[in-house]
């Protein structure tokens, strides 16, 4: 490592949170959540691009979990469990499902594009033709993504659903009602939310306490 790069920042509770997803993993009854260590960061990875990490969630890459660098040491290992439990269910119990809408929505119609351009260009030679089909990528893929994104969003409030089952509905509300607290408090937080939740498709700190307070306190789910 070059003697000018910082190393990447560790708190305290790094070795808790691991041993937290661990239990979670038993708890799920996902037996190949192998998560090593925790990395603070102020980015996370989508696609080629990288992105701000909103303040309430956090991310399973490989074999870590990526956390909000300015929420470092703001929350107790206890208060992370409702956010991890809903990163973990989305990612390893339902992004599956919601993986079959990006298929149909933006791979199936792309790949009929191109298709259909190329038979225009090889059968018919209208290449003019050919072009203006292939062109017709750019906007299927915009409007896909405006028709995935929904799905997305409410696969990530279904998990935060099926985490109230396990951790408790109150727990989640308080933690996420904190986050909210210090998040009106601070203007970088506020801002790097904006940035951030479009692109990955998130939903806000209100959308997520709406959906939790519509819950019955006595309700049970199965997590499946």
């Amino acid at each position: 490592m070059s003697r000018f790069r910082r190393p990447p920042p560790t708190s305290p509770d790094d070795a808790g949170i691991v041993e937290l997803i661990a239990s979670l993993g038993q708890q799920l009854e996902i037996p190949k959540l192998d998560v090593r260590e925790v990395r603070w960061s102020k980015i996370v990875p989508v696609s080629r691009a990288a992105v701000p990490i909103p303040s309430d969630w956090c991310f399973l890459v490989r074999h870590a979990i990526v956390m909000p660098a300015r929420m470092m040491g703001k929350l107790t290992i206890e208060e992370w469990r409702p956010l991890i439990a809903s990163s973990v269910l989305f990612q390893k119990k339902l992004r599956r499902s919601v993986d079959r809408k990006w298929w149909f929505y933006i791979l199936l119609p792309t790949f009929l594009v191109l298709v259909g351009s190329t038979a225009v260009d090889v059968i018919l030679r209208i290449y003019w033709i050919s072009l203006i089909i292939l062109l017709m990528v750019f906007p299927v893929i915009i409007v896909g993504n405006r028709h995935y994104g929904p799905y997305l969003k409410k696969a990530r409030l279904d998990a935060d659903t099926q985490a109230s089952v396990l951790t408790g509905k109150e727990p989640f509300l308080e933690v996420l009602r904190k986050i909210d607290t210090m998040r009106q408090g601070d203007a970088e937080m506020t801002n790097a939310e904006k940035r951030s939740r479009r692109p990955l498709s998130l939903p806000t700190l209100a959308e997520r306490i709406d959906n939790l307070q519509g819950i019955a306190s006595t309700a049970t789910r199965e997590i499946t």
